[in-house]
């Protein structure tokens, strides 16, 4: 299909030409001869009208690769509140071979030591959603502040709710903001203990301390009343675009849910660490199944590849077709010198300098741009709203992109049209007039 494209472009293009040539108009052809012009029906007119289409379309592809590349940035520069480098996930689901909660308690700190003694491991912890990761188990629950009025059936707030071991927010790198972390202190049997994230407490403690706040929440089973001993930085849960949510987490030896992803850091690369970690998991149980296992940064670009895939592609796209503008707009320019050049023979002769006609030419390529930069625009702003739903934090008429790639054409455009200028400034005027 595509030789066939080819082929039919070549013969549809090469019609045009083909047709006029084999009528020429011998008395026009010959007042133009010796004057380096062409005649009334030669004055480029529809070549410069497609040289001005490649000039739009190019400009159109290089703003939606713009808009694209300034949303990715402004992605990258998004703080995740935690740190990804050197941390490897392994998720197992405990319930079957561990079917009480104290069991799961007990296993889930059996893997975490296990963990701790691989070589290369610094530590280890475990959590029931872990940011970024594509199964993460998710659960929401309705909140009851104690001293306030309760919602009617139905109608209270819910927040996310995490389980976790005390040294989840360690391990993960994330902020305690306030009050007290997990310990091994928080098991079952002491008072019930929760950590609220920070965009829960604005949500529900807005101007005051939560910390030593009583709330009523049930994680995943019958409401249970819990103290709030601290707040933890807030993180983006499943994707750089994704803001933090109000979240709360109760210690996983007050709730021993088996659904859980470990989390290993490294005191090296934690890649070559997921067979020593999963072989870790069977040394404690031959039978457990390790449903998944990856590097947390791994699991970071992974929510970026859509992303960077229409990046790459439109990029791509917009190199090309700007590869095939300055061609149009250099051969247009050198065909349009070539045959101008007994006039700029005759302007030399009477004290043109070269610098002048670099500048003559040079400008008379921007000019073929312009007409191509303007509809370039104007195709932009009708098709970039299309990628509202790719951008992040850029407008599809963000001001400063399309100004930025409008001034990178028309540089472009004289820079294509520069050599031919060059050339055309080092004609002799005696030959181009004897050739005249």
């Amino acid at each position: 299909f595509a030789v066939g494209v080819t082929l039919a472009s070549a013969v549809l293009f090469g019609v045009a030409p083909a047709l006029r040539f084999s009528r020429p108009v011998v008395a026009d052809a010959l007042r133009g001869a010796g004057r380096g012009q062409v005649g009334p029906g030669r004055r480029g007119g529809l070549r410069g009208a497609l040289v001005a289409g490649e000039v739009a379309l190019a400009l159109v592809l290089l703003i939606g690769a713009g808009l694209l590349g300034r949303s990715f940035l402004t992605l990258l520069d998004n703080d995740l509140g935690f740190r990804p480098e050197r941390r490897a996930t392994l998720q197992t689901f405990l319930w079957d071979r561990n079917p009480t909660s104290e069991q799961r308690v007990a296993r889930v700190g059996a893997l975490i030591a296990r963990f701790e003694a691989v070589p290369g491991v610094e530590r280890a912890a475990a959590v029931s959603s872990l940011p970024f990761h594509p199964h993460a188990i998710t659960a929401a629950d309705p909140l009851h502040v104690e001293g306030r009025a309760r919602a009617r059936p139905g109608e209270a707030e819910e927040v996310f709710t995490t389980v976790a071991t005390p040294g989840y927010f360690g391990v993960m790198g994330i902020a305690l903001r306030a009050g007290r972390g997990f310990t091994a202190a928080d098991r079952a049997g002491a008072p019930p203990v929760a950590l609220v994230s920070e965009a829960l407490a604005r949500r529900f403690f807005p101007g005051e301390d939560p910390v030593g706040r009583r709330i009523t929440i049930g994680v995943m089973g019958p409401p249970v009343t819990r103290e709030i001993v601290g707040v933890v930085a807030g993180v983006r849960p499943q994707g750089l675009d994704s803001p933090p949510r109000p979240e709360l987490f109760v210690p996983h030896a007050q709730h021993g849910t088996g659904s859980m992803i470990f989390v290993a850091r490294t005191r090296g690369r934690p890649g070559p660490l997921l067979p020593a970690l999963q072989r870790a998991v069977w040394d404690v149980d031959p039978d457990q199944t390790v449903y998944h296992a990856a590097t947390l940064e791994s699991l970071v670009r992974g929510t970026l590849a859509e992303r960077r895939f229409h990046l790459a592609l439109l990029g791509t796209f917009s190199a090309v077709a700007l590869a095939l503008a300055v061609v149009g707009l250099y051969g247009l320019v050198s065909f349009s010198t070539a045959q101008r050049t007994g006039e700029i023979g005759i302007r030399m002769a009477l004290g043109a300098r070269g610098g002048e006609i670099v500048r003559m030419v040079v400008g008379q390529g921007v000019r073929v741009a312009l007409p191509g930069i303007v509809a370039g625009i104007a195709g932009a702003l009708l098709l970039t709203r299309f990628l509202r739903g790719m951008l992040y934090g850029v407008a599809p008429a963000d001001p400063a992109t399309y100004l930025q790639l409008a001034v990178l054409m028309v540089a472009v455009a004289a820079v294509a049209a520069f050599v031919p200028a060059r050339r055309a400034a080092g004609v002799d005027p005696m030959t181009a007039l004897r050739g005249e």
